[in-house]
């Protein structure tokens, strides 16, 4: 019911949805949205209020930081960089990691803080895809898998029949990582 509206932010704005004399106005105001294209819908048929309108990402672009976290202590790192484009509830993201300390952490090996929680939906989780990786032990390549409800993907070593999940045995304070994959976010 109602108009749909696409909305181009840029430039850290959110939107402020409001009706003024009969009027639908939409305008922007300071705040943290990161840039892209939103799809503003009402709710019902003579909206008066933004808890009367529904807006759905549509296309947006930025950044995280990602964490390697060996079991539950973060290492150390000198560069941590990601970045993603989410195109509805689609999510291609890479980042680089350099390690600088293990923090005597000890554990599996997870890359937290995804910019979206991932789908609940079991089996449907986001492939992870190790571009390049230095300063590892017993390593003959990786995998990531993106844990489902969660903003975190597992690293995964290959070996000759089977993926086993990488600890602080496989890595050094120097690790380096450049990853990239995608996944389906929860909404």
């Amino acid at each position: 019911s109602g108009r749909a509206f696409y909305i181009v932010n840029r430039g850290g704005y959110a939107l402020t949805i409001k009706s003024s004399g009969g009027n639908t106005v939409i305008t922007p105001s300071t705040g943290t949205v990161t840039n892209g294209v939103y799809l503003v819908r009402a709710l019902q048929a003579a909206p008066t209020t933004a808890a009367h309108w529904m807006i759905e990402c549509v296309y947006e672009i930025g950044t995280f930081t990602p964490v390697l976290k060996l079991g539950a202590t973060s290492a150390s790192a000198s560069t941590a960089i990601g970045s993603y484009v989410r195109n509805g509830r689609e999510i291609s993201f890479k980042g680089n990691l350099v390690l600088t300390n293990l923090n005597a952490g000890s554990g599996n090996i997870t890359i937290t803080a995804l910019p979206f929680t991932s789908n609940s939906v079991a089996g449907n989780n986001g492939f992870v895809g190790i571009e390049y990786a230095a300063n590892m032990s017993s390593f003959t390549g990786a995998r990531g898998l993106v844990e489902t409800n969660n903003t975190l993907f597992t690293l995964y070593l290959d070996n000759a029949t089977t993926y086993t999940a990488a600890t602080q045995a496989n890595v050094t304070a120097t690790t380096q990582l450049y990853f990239a994959g995608s996944y389906q976010a929860a909404s």
